[in-house]
């Protein structure tokens, strides 16, 4: 049984469901777009809310062209403090030319207030932010960070790769998910100037394509700066075609999709409780269940392993924990839950040293 998979809704794109005739057109984007771009890119617009689209191979060909030529020398970097490693591997590009960048807290407003007010008068900010946390389970305060760098002609760079597929507008008590999988930016109702967001489709989506969306102006400007798309490889047509599909069936059948990933993470979650083991994650489809040390996790994960169950070993980065984690997807059922609840619990028994883990308070409400 595998729960290392992030395909949320499992969406696998199967051969026989694309169509290409080229794998690529062996030319940078910079110089020709393939055609089949086009209809993936207006429909991710569409999705999150956003005028305009660009996609790029990687979230890494992202962040490196934003903190490329088109972050100018008057900007001034505020990133929070557990943002995805790959936004710091761009960000650390802006540094090498010689503009300052700092961490604040994470999700925390007044942290970046105060160091917003040390900026020189002139600076514009950009603010670096994950659309959801997947160690904490939370939203960062984007309408916060929004006002704090209106009137300073700054940008608001959301990572939203984990929530884009999966969170939508109007969530609720029964569909905490939301409608339409639009990510952050529609689950708050949002339309902002100066939001620049930057998702991977290869989590809910299933596709390892990225997209840059934000205004029109904002898009044709960084699309005749962008160094990757002279220097490197765009995304081959079998990507954008599969883009272009997991589109349309998100638009078809991903609420449907999402319903069923929460009954999923519900029986899983009840199976680990009757099992007496502790898990967190709420509805998300990350399960951690928490360990006291990473070594503990490592040989819990082997355990595991050797009995036909895998899991991923995790240290969340705004938490100072480890954990085993089981990713839940739609393509999960009740068996295979109370299965891997019965095999986890029997690894436990082997571990005598973290027996005492057993048992304990579950989380109220998480």
């Amino acid at each position: 049984m595998d729960f290392t998979s992030a395909l949320y809704l499992g969406f696998a794109h199967e051969s026989a469901s694309l169509r290409w005739n080229q794998l690529t057109t062996g030319v940078p984007a910079g110089l020709r777009r393939a055609a089949e771009a086009a209809e993936p890119e207006i429909g991710f617009a569409a999705l999150v809310g956003c005028e305009r689209a660009v996609a790029l191979p990687s979230t890494l060909h992202a962040f490196w062209d934003l903190f490329g030529a088109t972050c100018q020398p008057d900007v001034s970097i505020l990133f929070d403090s557990a943002v995805y490693p790959v936004a710091r591997f761009g960000i650390e590009r802006a540094v090498t030319r010689g503009i300052p960048a700092e961490k604040f807290a994470h999700h925390d407003p007044v942290d970046l207030a105060r160091r917003l007010g040390r900026l020189p008068a002139r600076a514009r900010p950009w603010i670096v932010t994950d659309g959801f946390c997947p160690g904490c389970l939370q939203l960062p305060p984007l309408a916060e960070y929004r006002r704090l760098i209106a009137a300073r002609d700054g940008r608001l760079l959301v990572d939203d790769t984990q929530a884009v597929g999966l969170f939508g507008s109007a969530p609720s008590k029964s569909l905490p998910f939301g409608h339409g999988g639009g990510g952050s930016l529609r689950r708050l109702a949002a339309v902002w100037p100066g939001v620049i967001l930057i998702a991977s489709m290869a989590k809910a989506l299933g596709v390892p394509v990225t997209m840059v969306a934000a205004s029109a102006p904002f898009i044709e400007s960084f699309t005749e700066q962008s160094d990757t798309w002279v220097h490197c490889s765009p995304p081959s047509i079998a990507h954008l075609k599969a883009a272009a599909l997991a589109l349309a069936r998100n638009q078809v059948e991903g609420d449907q999709l999402r319903c069923r990933l929460l009954e999923n993470v519900r029986a899983f979650r009840r199976e680990m409780r009757d099992a007496g083991l502790p898990v967190r994650g709420g509805i998300f489809p990350l399960q951690r269940l928490i360990m006291p040390s990473l070594a503990a996790a490592a040989r819990v994960e082997r355990g595991l392993a050797d009995r036909g169950v895998q899991t991923v070993v995790e240290r969340p980065r705004c938490r100072d924990e480890a954990a085993v984690t089981f990713i839940i997807t739609a393509g999960h059922d009740d068996a295979q839950a109370r299965l891997a609840a019965t095999v986890t619990r029997g690894v436990m028994r082997d571990f005598a040293q973290i027996s005492h883990l057993m048992n304990p308070p579950m989380e109220a409400s998480r």
